[in-house]
């Protein structure tokens, strides 16, 4: 999924993608580096479980 989110970017061109796209690749590399995955975070404040 990753992957695919970074060729497009690099194929649309940088200065042309919207910054709000960075968002997710951004996330799967910092989950994949770390092991932390910051949207299920989110999603567990959210609904106030463990």
């Amino acid at each position: 999924m990753e992957s695919i989110l970074w060729i497009s970017i690099c194929l649309t061109g940088f200065s042309n993608v919207h910054r709000l796209q960075y968002l997710p690749t951004v996330g799967f590399t910092f989950a994949a580096i770390t092991g932390i995955c910051p949207s299920q975070i989110g999603v567990f404040k959210m609904l106030g479980s463990k």
